[in-house]
């Protein structure tokens, strides 16, 4: 995610302070994950389906001739591993920049 993050900044038109904000706490029964930044976000092709940035071999990276050089297996990684340890993924829908909220059970039964 943190790479994702990066390469976002480098898009951006308007120069700002980059930030990247990690938060973990308890609530109830499991442990709350809040990814942020201020990046430019997810691109316009999610807007309609965010949730395929979890799909193997999803990715909207491309170098300088429009080849695709990303491998699409980040954000599935973390879908799969939260979803092996009983845990949750959503996409935070924000105005600006992008976000997650991770759950996962404080007791692993």
């Amino acid at each position: 995610m943190i790479i994702n993050s990066i390469e976002s900044f480098s898009k951006k038109k308007e120069v700002e302070k980059r930030e990247i904000s990690i938060s973990c706490k308890k609530e109830g029964e499991f442990y709350k994950i809040h990814y942020l930044d201020n990046g430019v976000g997810l691109d316009e092709s999610y807007k309609k389906n965010p949730t395929d940035i979890f799909l193997p071999q999803e990715t909207t990276k491309k170098n300088s001739l429009g080849e695709t050089i990303g491998t699409g297996m980040g954000m599935y990684l973390v879908k799969s591993v939260v979803d092996d340890n009983k845990g949750r993924v959503e996409i935070e829908n924000l105005e600006k920049g992008f976000g997650l909220i991770i759950q996962l059970p404080a007791y692993y039964k």
